[in-house]
């Protein structure tokens, strides 16, 4: 209800909330260096959650797509921005290459 469509994640995610999540349509990334979570929560205006609960409105990012892709022979998870950088949002597109 909170209208959530993406959860990134610093850890693992236990199956009975991947099993809820794909139910609700929700698609699950786990992120495993920090770093990398802090420039994306940067990156989507999002903060970084160490509670459960559904966010409120200032703690969500905001991406117009989220897609996996294969570039180069790897599989890749695209956070694409096609709005105007007026609307607070600074990501144009960013790559997270998936572990080998």
């Amino acid at each position: 209800s909170a209208g959530v469509t993406v959860v990134v994640s610093g850890s693992s995610v236990s199956e009975m909330a991947l099993h809820f999540m794909e139910q609700y349509g929700i698609m699950c990334i786990k992120i495993a260096s920090k770093w990398e979570l802090r420039r994306l929560c940067s990156a989507v205006n999002a903060t970084a959650l160490v509670r459960l609960g559904p966010p409120t409105p200032e703690e969500m990012g905001f991406c117009d797509l989220v897609k996996v892709q294969e570039i180069g022979g790897r599989i890749v998870t695209l956070f694409t921005q096609t709005k105007s950088a007026s609307d607070g949002c600074r990501l144009s597109t960013v790559i997270l290459r998936a572990s080998t």
